[in-house]
């Protein structure tokens, strides 16, 4: 999709890269050693996307509403295929689009392809960056979308001898569907649709993280596993955060800490280790 929504994308990449700035600027003028990244993302966000501001004439979240809208409507106009493209457009490329599946994958048959599409269809609006900010009533517009062609896709399992139910879980906010093979007496299949699962979230600071990750490196622990900038991306991917000034950071443990205060966070979890250890232990004794 992202080779379609050309103009969508380039403006969100551009957002991006002066929420970064602006981060950047508060960061240098904060002499704050335990300065949150993320909190100041959330901070600096609400202005940018709301405001008129240096960047932004009316605000970002409106120059996106209109440059998003302008480009669906484009994009539909032409007829175009993509996910939530209007519904007429679905209907009349499915056969082909269809035909295109079974015969890239030989060994593949019709309902595995409705599979596919019902997957993209159950995962939040949001979980594309095109629509990664679309606005109550834009996301109305898309859920009609994604309704008609979901109810498409269940008819067009009636026509290949399977019955498809699909279950909304409101409180969870999320989707569900179960194929049944009505065509013969075999156990149906039931496939749970659950929201994509969420990168774990560093509840710490970026500096503690950073402190963490550098003991393990020294400590070898991820010995062959890449050289120290490679272990820190592979942090930053696996708990998705950015961590900046790594190499300043860690040069603070020894420049600006002081009287056995350099391992301040790894002496924290210590403590919190031991004082679990103690509290099971005295368990077990008063038992």
């Amino acid at each position: 999709m992202s080779e379609l929504f050309i103009k969508t994308n380039k403006f969100l990449k551009e957002f991006q890269e002066n929420l970064n700035l602006e981060v950047e600027k508060l960061f240098q003028s904060s002499y704050d050693e335990y300065f949150n990244t993320d909190k100041a993302e959330e901070e600096i966000t609400p202005w940018l996307w709301e405001e008129p501001n240096e960047y932004y004439f009316i605000g970002a979240g409106l120059e996106y509403k209109h440059i998003f809208e302008k480009e669906h409507k484009e994009l539909n106009d032409k007829g175009l295929f993509f996910h939530y493209c209007k519904f007429k457009t679905y209907e009349r490329t499915y056969k082909d689009r269809l035909n295109n599946f079974i015969e890239k994958y030989e060994d593949a048959v019709p309902v595995y392809f409705l599979q596919d599409e019902l997957k993209e269809y159950l995962k939040p609006i949001d979980f594309q960056n095109p629509f990664k900010y679309l606005d109550s009533e834009q996301r109305n517009v898309l859920s009609y979308t994604r309704d008609r062609i979901v109810r498409f896709l269940v008819e067009q399992a009636k026509t290949i001898g399977y019955n498809i139910t699909i279950n909304v879980d409101e409180f969870e906010l999320t989707m569900s569907y179960k194929i049944e093979d009505t065509k013969s007496e075999k156990e149906s299949i039931s496939i749970n649709q659950t929201p994509t699962l969420q990168p774990l979230k560093w509840q710490g600071t970026p500096t503690e993280l950073i402190e963490l990750t550098k003991a393990l490196i020294e400590n070898e622990t991820f010995k062959g596993q890449g050289t120290q900038k490679e272990v820190f991306s592979k942090i930053q991917n696996l708990f998705d955060i950015e961590l900046k000034t790594i190499d300043k950071t860690i040069n603070s443990f020894d420049e600006v800490r002081s009287g056995g205060n350099e391992t301040r966070f790894l002496d924290a979890l210590k403590v919190s280790l031991l004082s679990n250890i103690n509290i099971k232990r005295k368990k077990r004794e008063n038992r």
